[in-house]
């Protein structure tokens, strides 16, 4: 499918999506760089909650989107544009 062949909606959720993915590959190496801090110097404050600690739930909340984006940019269907999975 091209996407001349895609209706105008689908089209403007295409090109959010590329801004918002093409934002998120800049920002990798900073992010990583952030994960590898989290990783090495464990953050000791206990107002800060002990979940909200741990680097691979950084890593998760930064790449699991991302994952999506990629997924949705590759096959864009109706099912991965709306959130839900497709066959």
């Amino acid at each position: 499918m091209t996407w001349r062949e895609m209706s105008p909606v689908t089209r403007a959720f295409l090109g959010l999506a590329v801004a918002i993915c093409g934002v998120r590959l800049l920002l990798i190496k900073q992010y990583c760089l952030i994960i590898a801090v989290a990783a090495a110097v464990p953050l000791h404050d206990h107002f800060f909650p002990a979940l909200l600690r741990q680097p691979a739930l950084l890593a998760a909340a930064f790449f699991a989107p991302l994952w999506t984006e990629l997924q949705v940019l590759l096959r864009p269907t109706a099912g991965r544009m709306n959130g839900t999975p497709s066959p």
